[in-house]
């Protein structure tokens, strides 16, 4: 009666409805902003871990990562590997020091550090629009294996959107954390599935690996930083609103450090395997088009059909989790930063909000064909114009707005420059740390001036 077509088709209408139950359940306890955007500053170690986790383990990191290992050998991993040098980063400091700040947005720093509402309009702007391409990417990513997962009929497609942007719309943040953990746990079970059971053992595939270091390159530590795919998801990571938001939400300071550093080690652990199917497409010669899922590929021709049919509605919700991250993320900045503050107290504007950019993003995503590249588009602008204000705002005790300003425009022309330059002269790296010795210098120089030449 029911063949695995059905059986998968029923697991992704079942979960869909269930994270409805669980959205709207916590539609009726949200009673505020705080309890709807933050989920109330409750979120301890365990549960900060798997929302950690299920918001950077999406399309990108699966998907995306197992194309990048198919041209590229192990420096596929430099993604994921960026992803969690940023978690890293956030354990050893800067996370404990941004909740300790107290804000609801990352944008907010700039009110409270720099006292510039220009500032804080400007980087929430940024923001939802970085996070709004980075969405579009996602829906890219799902869009290369509806096929495969037999989706074909718009009135399905059309129930399952409506499902998804229901639930992330109606529970706020609350429900969110509490579907991410449902879809993550169901990923990283079929994860370890996958490992045993794929009929070319991974210690196999490393072997001739090594053994074709001409087809596969091997891992290079040298190219990182020069790597946009390693560089920018560690800075993105650090000032990015989705991992703001649950830094905001944590118990205290210390638990999301823990919490960071544990999701950081679980995401390489999880990519290893999207790295090494790559690899193994590689070596014997599974070639794949635009509208081809390559992971699921893969799969196919190396365990059975009912597992990857499991796996693809394990990607799917993958996906999801990291798509309702990415909508709640933009709905907070949207309610929060941008607009008038008598109407922030109304939790039914931030409701509309998800429910739209959600829709929108949907709708675009069937003019993009690439996952990364998108990603990597949309992380550039706001890296560059954001990471050093927002890095010195949360090591510096009172940093000058003097000094946010001259970075954003230095970086800004140095990224001007190199990104209309044939010879590109000066990388991201470079960039930014050129970025940071002029907020250093600019705030030596105000900390040394008069009292009565400093302009307020």
């Amino acid at each position: 009666m029911f063949d695995s077509e059905n059986i998968k088709l029923l697991i992704v209408f079942l979960t869909l409805l269930i994270c409805l139950g669980i959205s709207l359940f916590y539609a009726k306890k949200n009673k505020n902003q705080e309890d709807h955007h933050l989920a109330g500053k409750r979120l301890g170690i365990s549960t900060l871990v798997l929302t950690l986790l299920a918001t950077q383990v999406g399309g990108g990191a699966i998907v995306g990562t197992t194309e990048l290992a198919f041209e590229y050998g192990w420096n596929g991993f430099s993604y994921s590997f960026g992803i969690a040098t940023g978690l890293l980063v956030l354990c050893l400091g800067v996370g404990h020091k941004i909740r300790a700040l107290n804000v609801k947005t990352i944008p907010e720093i700039f009110s409270i550090k720099y006292k510039s509402s220009v500032l804080h309009k400007l980087s929430a702007a940024a923001s939802v629009v970085t996070l709004f391409f980075i969405l579009i990417a996602i829906g890219v990513s799902t869009k290369k294996f509806c096929t495969f997962l037999g989706l074909n009929n718009p009135w399905m497609l059309f129930a399952l959107a409506f499902l998804f942007l229901a639930y992330t719309s109606f529970g706020g943040f609350s429900a969110i954390v509490k579907t991410e953990i449902l879809q993550i746990t169901y990923i990283l079970i079929l994860t370890v599935v996958v490992i045993f059971n794929i009929e070319t053992p991974f210690k196999e595939a490393l072997s001739l690996a090594e053994q074709t270091k001409i087809l596969i390159p091997p891992f290079s530590f040298s190219n990182l930083l020069s790597d946009k795919g390693f560089l920018l998801p560690i800075f993105f990571t650090i000032i990015g609103q989705d991992m703001g938001q649950r830094c905001a939400a944590a118990q205290n300071p210390l638990k999301f450090s823990v919490a960071s550093l544990i999701a950081g080690i679980l995401i390489l652990v999880v990519s290893f395997v999207p790295v090494a199917l790559g690899i193994i497409a590689r070596i014997k010669g599974l070639y794949f088009d635009n509208n081809t899922c390559l992971i699921l590929h893969v799969l196919e021709k190396e365990t059975s059909l009912e597992l990857t049919n499991l796996f693809a509605v394990g990607i799917l919700f993958a996906i999801l989790s990291t798509a309702d991250s990415l909508i709640c993320a933009i709905s907070l900045n949207v309610h929060m930063d941008l607009m008038p503050h008598e109407k922030r107290s109304k939790i039914i504007f931030a409701k509309i909000f998800s429910f739209l950019f959600g829709l929108s993003a949907i709708v675009i995503a069937n003019y993009f064909d690439q996952i990364i590249p998108v990603i990597i588009f949309a992380y550039e602008l706001f890296v560059v114009l954001f990471f050093v204000p927002i890095f010195m705002a949360v090591c510096l005790k009172n940093p000058s707005k003097l000094s946010a300003y001259s970075t954003i425009f230095l970086t800004f022309t140095l990224w001007l420059n190199h990104t209309l330059s044939k010879t590109q002269p000066l990388g991201l790296f470079a960039i930014l740390f050129l970025g940071a010795l002029i907020f250093l210098a600019v705030e030596l120089g105000v900390k040394n001036l008069p009292r009565s030449e400093i302009k307020p």
